[in-house]
C-alpha cells in the first residue's frame, strides 16, 4: 500500500510543488477561512510555491519515519497542545492521545481551526500560549 507521503514524494518530483499548493492549502485551513481571508491565504500559497522540491521531498521522508509516540511518557516539563478542531493533519483524536500520555499536559482545542490555527484563531492561539506561560513561569 503506497504511503501518503510516497504519494506527494512521486507528484512533487514529477510535478514540483504547483500540484500541491491547494491540496495542502485545503489541510491547513477550514473552508470558511479560505474563502474570507485572502490576505493570510495567498502569502501561505505562495510560500509553498517557493519551497525547493527537493527540501520537500526530504521532509516528506522525515515526516513519513517520525513516530514518537512511545516516547511521550518520559515528557516531564509543563507541555501546552493546541489543536484545531478541523485539523486533519494532526486530528482532535491524536491530540487527545498526546494529551492523555504526557502527565499533566494541557489541551487547548481551537473552534473553527485547521492545521495553522496561530494564522487562523491568532488571538485565541496567542491568548492560551500566554496565559499557560504564565502559569508554568
Amino acid at each position: 500500500m503506497k504511503h501518503v507521503w510516497d504519494e506527494r514524494i512521486t507528484t512533487v518530483e514529477a510535478k514540483g510543488m504547483e500540484p500541491m499548493v491547494e491540496t495542502t492549502i485545503g489541510r491547513w485551513f477550514t473552508p470558511k477561512f479560505i474563502e474570507a481571508r485572502k490576505d493570510v491565504i495567498e502569502p501561505v500559497r505562495a510560500m509553498i510555491r517557493r519551497t525547493p522540491p527537493k527540501g520537500y521531498v526530504g521532509c516528506c521522508h522525515a515526516i513519513k519515519a517520525l513516530d514518537l509516540t512511545d516516547r511521550l511518557k518520559a515528557i516531564t516539563l509543563p507541555t501546552l497542545i493546541v489543536v484545531g478542531k478541523q485539523d486533519m493533519g494532526t486530528p482532535l483524536a491524536a491530540s487527545e492521545s498526546i494529551n492523555q500520555q504526557i502527565k499533566g499536559s494541557e489541551l487547548v482545542v481551537l473552534d473553527p481551526a485547521s492545521h495553522l490555527s496561530n494564522l487562523e484563531q491568532p488571538e485565541a492561539f496567542t491568548r492560551a500560549l500566554e496565559e499557560f506561560l504564565r502559569r508554568v513561569a
